[in-house]
């Protein structure tokens, strides 16, 4: 039997104790990728956390992690303005604040990432 032939679960816990490299070339090599909570555990375990704002999965949240350490920049433009505020729904409701529902100013921010080692 193959990994390929295993099961996500069971891949998963295997590869949990690899390095980060090591854990993204075994992803690679089966043809395959963990599941969300995968990743947020592997966050968990190196201290990465989300941009509050930016809905980026925790996979890429590794990626980018990673490529910041390899130094292996990719510029991406974030257009501010195109999306709604990103307060939450219930919160909007709860206050009957307009401002707390108003559009972003339309703008665009660079951010530096880096590009998927892949």
């Amino acid at each position: 039997m193959s990994l390929r032939e295993l099961p996500v679960l069971v891949l998963e816990e295997i590869f949990q104790y690899l390095d980060l490299k090591d854990m993204m070339n075994a992803w690679e090599a089966v043809g395959g990728d963990g599941s969300e909570g995968f990743w947020a555990k592997i966050c968990k375990r190196e201290g990465y956390t989300k941009m509050e704002g930016f809905d980026d999965d925790w996979r890429s949240i590794v990626t980018y992690n990673m490529n910041w350490r390899a130094n292996k920049p990719v510029i991406r433009e974030y257009v501010l303005g195109t999306t709604k505020s990103l307060k939450n729904p219930i919160s909007k409701l709860l206050h009957q604040d307009p401002d707390l529902y108003s559009d972003a100013v339309s703008d665009s921010i660079n951010l530096i990432l880096f590009e998927d080692e892949n």
